[in-house]
């Protein structure tokens, strides 16, 4: 039931997807490939039919409470093949409040920061590195290796070391070997919070203050 039910919701992305990309040109088509995770999530996350709730990720997370799960699931586009993209497959990642594939992402991510990683004048992977980073990740999505970055450097599990001519970092262990997973994931949580509504408070169409930590929390 599970899988069937995923399996035609994915279909909608993969048939819609299919389309656009057969009909772009080749710069396009590459340029759109390394972020086929982030497309994929938007869809996962957005109402298939407007102004409701019923999005894929809400209707997933109906079908694992009916069938009483002790595990939730999240789906992960892949291509069918690594030449030549003919179709998109889905991979389930099972997660829990102690085993999140989030916290062991982060731990691969700070890992490949020892002894030092360095970064561009804004703060920022080099789009190599984030590639080799995402490439051993769960999503394999650069955009969310940024986050985890940016995530990494606001939870101080990162420090800045003295350097000419580079900004350099190197992971804290005493830091990161003190937590515990479900203490590591609260922490990710929480910063992931903090950079949502400092991102939501920069747009100048909304009321200040609308978007607070607080007020994310609740939609949790």
């Amino acid at each position: 039931m599970k899988n069937k039910s995923i399996q035609i919701l994915h279909s909608l992305f993969e048939a819609s997807f299919l389309e656009a990309y057969n009909k772009a040109d080749k710069s396009t088509r590459n340029l759109a490939m390394p972020y086929l995770q982030s497309m994929y999530r938007r869809w996962f996350y957005a109402a298939i039919i407007e102004d409701s709730p019923m999005s894929p990720a809400n209707l997933l997370d109906s079908i694992c409470r009916h069938e009483n799960l002790s595990t939730s699931l999240a789906p992960v586009a892949v291509p069918k093949e690594k030449t030549k993209l003919t179709g998109i497959e889905i991979n389930f990642l099972e997660y829990s409040l102690d085993n999140h594939p989030v916290v062991e992402d982060l731990r691969i991510l700070l890992d490949m920061c020892s002894p030092h990683i360095d970064l561009s004048e804004h703060e920022t992977l080099f789009p190599d590195k984030a590639k080799e980073i995402s490439d051993k990740q769960s999503l394999r999505d650069i955009q969310y290796t940024r986050f985890l970055m940016e995530i990494a450097v606001r939870l101080r599990l990162l420090k800045k070391i003295p350097s000419v001519g580079i900004v350099r970092y190197k992971t804290d262990y005493t830091v990161l070997d003190n937590l515990s997973p479900i203490d590591l994931l609260h922490d990710i949580v929480e910063a992931a919070l903090q950079l949502a509504s400092r991102a939501l408070q920069c747009l100048p169409m909304l009321p200040e203050g609308l978007f607070s930590v607080s007020y994310l929390r609740s939609l949790l």
